[in-house]
């Protein structure tokens, strides 16, 4: 490859797909020296008179995402062309002020950054601690005898059926809303405790089929042991199980998500753990009679709805970080966070250079082009009939063994 290939400072832009027009910028912490880009991404080499930073932060900016997609391509998959590179105008200071607003950016990010982590983990040892203390002694055998002395621990088997997902003809996926939902794994679960399935895909080969309102638990990868809520009747592939409670579906459910860490741990397999029937079907539950059950899950999800509280305020710190960001590029780039700086190259002299820089660059583009045009085809390989017939061991017809023979360009 003559074209495409990395280098610092590089902004790449990807044109196609589900991130299309999301931005990335190749900085000194790249680490691969000979490295180039494939037929989803734009490589935007920005010219050496301009600050390759200050460029990327805009592009990231929801201003210029804006810019970016309102190019895109509508269809089924979204995608962007060159055109938006041409459409697409960026306020543009003298350089050294370039450079001063994007280091503020970068600083302040940063700490922003910071706060984020830090909130981040703050919430989620709370939430754990939630969440966990209460699950623990939901399910604390000891505390559930004490309420009905005639509870058990018994197996799974006992008391649900189980459905082991099996995937169906690839051919068959579709986003046409044609035949019924497709369940293949973690993509369709809704990221919180017990959340509900999305649709993302259908299949009109279905194999295995859940309910509604059984609990769907993930059987390979890293994700084995989470669970949410069928929201619908739908085809289950082999990356998830249904289990679907005789009775009391809502303690089966809260018992899974108490389980989840114990099933990732014992599950088979080091670098790709996995789960089966068997394995689902001998996991011990304490079991108390249907009125206990039904107390034990009112506990639960009353202390659920305190987590639920301290999410929601969590989310709400998160929001006004992100205003906080949103607010540091509109000044960013409307002239409230740099100052004019002595002697720095006036915009329109600045402008003048970089045109006769891009017609330097467009000249040693045509040389490239001229010499890729120019490069010898790689020779056939040079095979004799006997060659042919030995590499293949079946019967082949005359005419094809001809055409992979050194004689294929004699043929008419």
């Amino acid at each position: 490859m003559i074209m495409g290939h990395i280098k610092t400072n590089d902004i790449l832009i990807v044109k196609d797909g589900a991130t299309t027009g999301k931005v990335s910028h190749v900085n000194n912490s790249f680490n691969f020296s000979n490295a180039v880009i494939n037929e989803h991404l734009f490589l935007c080499r920005v010219s050496k008179l301009i600050s390759s930073n200050y460029i990327f932060f805009f592009l990231w900016s929801k201003t210029g995402q804006k810019l970016i997609l309102k190019n895109n391509k509508t269809g089924e998959r979204a995608s962007i062309n060159r055109a938006f590179a041409s459409n697409l105008k960026i306020p543009l200071p003298p350089i050294k002020e370039q450079k001063q607003i994007a280091d503020i950016i970068d600083k302040k990010l940063k700490i922003i950054k910071a706060k984020r982590e830090k909130l981040k983990k703050e919430f989620e040892v709370k939430y754990l601690m939630l969440t966990e203390k209460v699950l623990d002694n939901g399910f604390n055998f000891y505390n559930i005898k004490k309420q009905d002395k005639n509870a058990n621990i018994i197996k799974i088997s006992k008391i649900a059926k189980i459905i082991m997902g099996q995937s169906p003809n690839g051919s068959s996926y579709n986003v046409k809303k044609k035949g019924i939902p497709l369940i293949n794994g973690p993509t369709e679960f809704e990221n919180k405790l017990l959340g509900r399935t999305i649709i993302k895909q259908y299949t009109t080969e279905p194999t295995k089929i859940c309910k509604k309102d059984d609990l769907l638990i993930c059987v390979r990868g890293s994700t084995t042991g989470r669970v949410n809520i069928a929201n619908f009747d739908a085809c289950i592939g082999r990356g998830v199980a249904a289990i679907r409670a005789n009775n009391y579906q809502n303690y089966l459910n809260f018992f899974f998500v108490k389980q989840r860490k114990n099933i990732l741990k014992n599950a088979n397999g080091t670098t790709f753990p996995s789960i089966n029937r068997d394995y689902i079907e001998n996991i011990l539950i304490p079991f108390p009679n249907e009125k206990n059950q039904k107390e034990i899950v009112k506990k639960i999800e009353q202390s659920f709805e305190k987590a639920k509280e301290l999410k929601t305020k969590f989310e709400e710190v998160i929001k006004e970080l992100e205003n906080t960001e949103k607010e540091l590029f509109i000044k960013a780039f409307s002239g409230q966070l740099s100052k004019p700086i002595k002697n720095d190259t006036p915009v329109s002299e600045l402008l003048d250079k970089i045109k006769e820089e891009k017609i330097i660059i467009e000249k040693q583009r045509n040389e490239l082009r001229k010499k890729r045009r120019n490069m010898p085809k790689p020779k056939k390989t040079q095979l004799d009939i006997i060659e042919v017939l030995k590499l293949n061991e079946a019967p082949m017809l005359a005419a094809d063994v001809w055409k992979n023979a050194k004689y294929s360009d004699n043929i008419n």
